[in-house]
């Protein structure tokens, strides 16, 4: 989990010594702004994710050519050396 969202106790403590209201209210509030916090974190683990398939396929669209095989039709062949490179880049150990 991401280390910048604040615990729903720190936030409810940080809120209580802001706003003088109920202790009660300030927790709930916490919590509440913990979900939403998380939700925004998980959102952008997706989008990341998502944005991280769509370079992968990009590249490969980009850096390959179509070959025929009469056995299972077109293949994709790309130059090894360059996608070992782009998996380095990527921070994946190729083989």
């Amino acid at each position: 989990m991401n280390n910048r969202i604040l615990k729903s106790e720190a936030l409810a403590n940080y809120l209580y010594k802001v706003y003088p209201i109920k202790q009660q209210s300030v927790n709930q509030a916490a919590n509440k702004l913990e979900d939403i916090a998380l939700s925004i974190a998980e959102l952008q683990d997706e989008i990341s994710y998502k944005a991280g398939i769509k370079e992968v396929v990009d590249w490969i669209n980009n850096n390959s050519r179509k070959t025929p095989n009469p056995l299972i039709g077109r293949i994709n062949e790309y130059n090894v050396e360059q996608w070992q490179t782009k998996l380095k880049e990527w921070g994946i150990e190729g083989k």
